[in-house]
């Protein structure tokens, strides 16, 4: 246990703070305090604004983490659909190379147009940025300070908005500035608190589905068929609203 402080030593801490005797204080009468209790209420607003401090790191510590397994779950989706898209390709050169040796016109024909369809769609992936473009992107961040560092930057809402952007860029197809405002309003629709006006009419899940692959059956691609690992992992982007339960099982990497 602490020892207790004398007065004296109250008056010096209080005066190392700022703290003036009454006599010599020329602020409003009613605002002045004697040194114990002018140390105390700084060593009291210390302790909380230190409490807050450590549970906005741990805030965003968890976000950071979560974001990061977004982006790994992300990037092995993205991989598990290029690896369809190549062998769907190279049936599909099979098929038309058997239309082309058996004379048959009307099944080269509809070979022919799913491999145009196939590399019109992997093309227009390719072409699609998730970042911004010096054209507008200063437009951008004076609509959304929180993002970019200064007064009213937000860590918490950086770190959210940075988990979501390769999710929705993906989910939606929109790219720059609308990609960005998309961000921005799912941002303030999963952190109403941190905005003086949110849009509490809108849900972290609008924005455009993404397509199931039908030629698999449904009952193979529940939740119920993921293991333990990738369940709690669907959970945990669920409950931090960065995707529906539909969006992980139709972007999840299924064998």
């Amino acid at each position: 246990m602490s020892e207790e402080r004398t007065e004296e030593q109250y008056v010096q801490e209080a005066r190392n703070q700022g703290w003036k005797p009454q006599e010599e204080y020329s602020g409003d009468p009613d605002k002045w305090s004697d040194a114990k209790t002018f140390v105390e209420n700084g060593e009291k607003i210390a302790a909380i604004a230190t409490k807050q401090k450590k549970s906005l790191e741990s805030r965003v510590q968890f976000l950071e983490q979560t974001n990061q397994e977004l982006s790994e779950f992300h990037k092995k989706s993205m991989e598990a659909q290029r690896k369809q898209n190549e062998t769907l390709m190279r049936q599909l050169n099979a098929e038309r190379a058997k239309a082309i040796e058996e004379g048959d016109g009307q099944r080269f024909t509809r070979a022919e147009q799913a491999i145009k369809q196939l590399e019109a769609q992997n093309s227009e992936k390719r072409s699609q940025t998730v970042g911004p473009t010096e054209a507008w992107q200063v437009e951008w961040a004076s609509e959304n300070d929180w993002y970019d560092p200064g007064p009213n930057h937000d860590v918490e809402a950086k770190a959210l908005a940075d988990g979501m952007l390769p999710i929705i860029a993906r989910e939606t197809g929109y790219k720059d500035k609308a990609l960005l405002d998309e961000v921005a309003r799912r941002v303030r629709s999963a952190m109403p608190h941190k905005f003086k006006n949110p849009n509490r009419e809108t849900s972290i899940t609008d924005g455009k589905s993404v397509q199931v692959d039908s030629s698999k059956p449904a009952a193979k691609r529940s939740y119920e068929a993921l293991p333990d690992e990738a369940k709690a992992a669907c959970d945990k982007f669920v409950s931090q609203k960065l995707l529906t339960k539909e969006q992980y099982l139709a972007d999840y990497p299924w064998e």
